[in-house]
């Protein structure tokens, strides 16, 4: 699975949302 530590990125979904502190914004926030 892709992974970005970027906002747009962050945005795209919830797989691809994970942060650079190894956390999933989307998930978590």
């Amino acid at each position: 699975m892709p992974q970005t530590a970027t906002a747009p990125g962050a945005m795209a979904g919830p797989v691809e949302a994970m942060d650079v502190t190894g956390g999933f914004r989307v998930l978590r926030d």
